[in-house]
């Protein structure tokens, strides 16, 4: 493979790599015998390697969209049996005070999209619905701060106002003690 030096054709891109794969490699040209042994043995690990990463991701990305549906489906269940417990003992509803059941949504109902796309691509879906409120939060954060601002000026004023008041009175009664 990269001892040789051949043009780009499908048997050289698929089929070789296909045999490496399975340790189906035949080197016919001949070719340096440790330069060949290198390429092998550095192309099964490598493709071991990238095939368990791979293989990690997906089974990490259908956990997480398992742990997502798997509070839902407890609890909606959980409120299933409840219910179906308070039909049983239908003697009992005269005796007991009224209770409000608490309604659970999958985390993708109301989506146009209802495939699972992975943890982050649906952050960044909800943080993308968020965005109009969270700047509105921070127009409102800005406006409170002017105001805020405002106010701690005109209290310092008033602070170096009565500051200055009491000075003068302080100089005057120091004045008129004086004579």
């Amino acid at each position: 493979m990269i001892s040789r030096q051949e043009t780009l054709s499908f048997q050289y891109i698929w089929v070789e790599n296909y045999d490496l794969n399975f340790g189906n490699y035949h080197d016919p040209t001949g070719g340096s015998d440790v330069m060949n042994y290198i390429v092998y043995f550095g192309a099964t690990v490598i493709n071991v390697v990238l095939m368990l990463n791979l293989l990690i991701s997906i089974l990490g990305d259908s956990y997480d969209k398992f742990q997502i549906d798997q509070a839902n489906v407890y609890i909606i269940e959980k409120a299933k049996n409840s219910r179906e417990l308070q039909l049983m003992f239908f003697w009992a509803n005269r005796l007991s005070h009224a209770k409000y059941m608490k309604i659970c949504t999958n985390a993708f109902e109301g989506e146009d999209d209802q495939d699972w796309e992975g943890r982050m691509r649906f952050m960044d879906k909800r943080l993308e619905k968020i965005a109009p409120q969270i700047k509105n939060l921070d127009e409102k954060t800005s406006a409170a701060n002017k105001s805020f601002e405002n106010k701690i000026a005109l209290v310092d004023t008033k602070i170096e106002e009565t500051k200055q008041f009491f000075q003068s009175s302080i100089r005057e009664l120091d004045i008129k003690n004086r004579i």
